[in-house]
């Protein structure tokens, strides 16, 4: 339950968070109304929030049984080795990710981000053949 939790809050917080990225990358404001996060994605996270949740949720069963019928404990410790080395993995990821932003700030484009017009424009509404 708690890692669902987890999952909720940190796409409520991507929901909040894309704003402010989008507006320190671009430079200025930033108008939110085309841009969306991908179902796909959300369905991603809370699915393997499911998955951590019941994977790290056994490890008391798995310390019930073993201390029942008195065998090692080598399946507890390989989940703890392996929770802990995803925890160092996803925030080696995530510290590689911002220093990625912050470098892309940086960076000379060759043109003047201010006052940029972003559009899309869909070929099927222009009605434009493929080629």
């Amino acid at each position: 339950m708690l890692a669902l939790f987890g999952g909720f809050l940190g796409s409520a917080i991507a929901l909040w968070a894309k704003d402010l990225f989008w507006a320190w990358i671009v430079g200025g404001t930033f108008d939110s109304t085309n841009a969306v996060l991908d179902l796909r994605v959300f369905a991603f996270t809370i699915a393997l929030s499911l998955v951590i949740g019941i994977v790290f949720g056994i490890a008391p069963a798995l310390r019930l049984v073993t201390a029942n019928f008195g065998t090692s404990s080598f399946m507890m410790k390989s989940l703890l080795v392996t929770q802990v080395g995803v925890a160092i993995v996803l925030v080696v990821a995530a510290g590689l990710f911002a220093s990625t932003l912050i470098n892309l700030n940086s960076i000379d484009t060759g043109f003047n981000r201010r006052d940029l017009l972003l559009l899309q424009v869909d070929a099927e509404l222009a009605n434009i053949p493929e080629t």
